[in-house]
């Protein structure tokens, strides 16, 4: 394997001034459309790094440790599943559950963008209310339930313990038939925040070693904590998509 060290910094410099980098900004500010519009651009700057360095080590080089912390520093947390599997190997360190929680990043980060652009519409309140149906689940319903489920596996489900967040828990659970007290944007931001930071430090309790495991919570569903991560990792993916389709069902409703 070929190692770098500080004399390498000039080629630093230069790639951090090369196409490579100036290009990704544009890539990571539109809305990718698929995998492949988000693994090019990485790709691409992947390869360009590989040009200049070789096979890559961050790990005990400063100059390449720099560039990284430079790229990551601007694409978090993109970069994190670009250094999950490219830079994998006796430096890496990065855990599958640490891998996982990247990927919910990601995922909130299109939840998040769904919310702004209802902010950014004439009436945010009755697009949170619309439903595209009779009894129909509304987009208020359909992301307030993302925050509640993961406040159920932050407790319940995982650890056997209650979970917070009140009324809301039966309101906006699985099974729950959605009311007409819609909540806010604001309120749906909260809730996403409040369940997300206690489900990461709930998977703060585990390690890679327990993931053969089934929680408490899961021995009637048999799911080890492998499959109870993957699930909710697809069920705020789920949702969010749910709410976006309603969204443009809305949006054709005005026409």
């Amino acid at each position: 394997m070929q190692v770098i060290d500080d004399s390498a910094g000039d080629r630093v410099a230069a790639f951090r001034e090369s196409e490579q980098i100036d290009n990704l900004p544009a890539a990571f500010e539109r809305e990718p459309a698929c995998e492949t519009c988000f693994e090019q651009p990485v790709e691409k700057a992947y390869h360009g790094l590989r040009d200049c360095f070789g096979e890559l080590s961050p790990a005990g080089n400063s100059a390449l440790a720099e560039l990284v912390a430079h790229v990551e520093s601007r694409f978090v947390p993109f970069f994190n599943r670009l250094r999950a599997t490219k830079f994998k190997g006796a430096n890496s360190t990065m855990s599958y559950i640490e891998h996982v929680q990247s990927l919910y990043e990601m995922n909130r980060e299109r939840t998040l963008a769904t919310l702004d652009a209802i902010a950014a519409m004439d009436n945010p309140h009755e697009v949170l209310s619309w439903r595209p149906g009779p009894r129909r689940a509304h987009i208020g319903w359909q992301l307030m339930h993302v925050a509640v489920t993961e406040e159920m596996f932050a407790t319940d489900r995982l650890l056997g313990t209650q979970p917070g967040m009140g009324d809301l828990i039966d309101r906006f659970r699985g099974g729950s038939t959605p009311d007409e007290n819609v909540p806010t944007l604001d309120a749906i931001r909260d809730g996403l925040a409040a369940a997300r930071e206690h489900l990461f430090a709930t998977f703060g309790q585990f390690s890679d070693d327990d993931l053969e495991n089934v929680p408490v919570g899961m021995q009637e569903r048999g799911w080890t904590l492998r499959k109870t991560l993957q699930i909710i990792c697809w069920h705020e993916g789920h949702h969010q998509g749910q709410a976006h389709l309603t969204l443009n069902l809305y949006k054709a409703s005005l026409d």
